[in-house]
């Protein structure tokens, strides 16, 4: 499981809004049509999570 405070350096929680249980949460500055690193897919599985 990833540490947490690595995945807030990755996308900080002010970048993460939630919204509804059905659709989860915006990360905003994230562009999924590009490459992402290990860290940033690392960070959006554990996001997926909470």
């Amino acid at each position: 499981m990833s540490n947490p405070v690595l995945v807030n350096q990755t996308i900080p929680d002010s970048d993460v809004v939630p919204l509804t249980g059905r659709v989860g949460a915006e990360i905003i500055g994230v562009r999924l049509g590009r490459d992402l690193s290990d860290a940033t897919i690392a960070a959006i599985n554990q996001l997926l999570l909470k």
